[in-house]
């Protein structure tokens, strides 16, 4: 199975399998960068999309079309979806899906505790809200683990591109130790050759 962002080309597939589930495709089409799709034999079988604003996320516009490989496609798109919020900084999780998939990775029922919580982006939106908490938002500790990471990607580039010239240098100093050896073992073949020959015509 194949995973991937959902291009231009995929629209006619994608309305389909989102009339079939009855959403508001001429919406979802507008917002097509967001979606992922899976493609299982060449056909794309599933998408799922990522809308983003500040520290949260909301997973929408779910449409499976076969219901055979339901939860296979939905963990290949969750996998890919975890990467993306990690680069995003992503704190919690929104969706108003009813797949029990989504319970048993986490989700819980958003009650009158955490719909507070729900963002002004998604307020009116259909459904039943489930969410997913994935660290505090703008807390310490994950911003210093932010800086973290930055400061030590940011050592590993020096680390490889110092290693990447040092190679370079290694290089070219083994090529202008081989060149200056193939001259004098050149020139020690000539002086050979030609010494003999001055030799004998000094001799005559």
């Amino acid at each position: 199975m194949v995973v991937r962002r959902a291009t231009v080309e995929d629209l006619p597939r994608l309305i389909e399998l989102w009339q079939t589930e009855q959403l508001p495709w001429e919406e979802l089409e507008k917002r097509l960068t967001d979606f992922q799709v899976a493609e299982a034999d060449g056909v794309v079988a599933g998408m799922l999309g990522l809308a983003l604003a500040g520290t949260d996320g909301f997973l929408y516009g779910e449409a499976i079309g076969r219901a055979e490989l339901g939860d296979e496609i939905r963990l290949e798109l969750w996998s890919r979806f975890q990467t993306l919020m990690l680069g995003h900084n992503v704190a919690r999780l929104w969706t108003c899906s009813e797949a029990p998939f989504w319970r048993t990775n986490g989700f819980r029922d958003a009650d009158a505790r955490t719909m507070p919580e729900l963002p002004v982006f998604l307020a009116g939106q259909p459904g039943r809200w489930r969410w997913l908490p994935l660290r505090e938002p703008d807390s310490p500790t994950a911003n210093i683990e932010k800086q973290f990471a930055l400061l030590k990607a940011m050592h590993q580039q020096e680390n490889e591109r110092i290693i990447r010239r040092a190679r370079m240098l290694k290089i070219a100093l083994t090529s202008l130790v081989v060149a200056v050896f193939g001259f004098l073992t050149l020139w020690a073949i000539y002086v050979g050759r030609i010494k003999p020959v001055l030799h004998r015509r000094k001799s005559r």
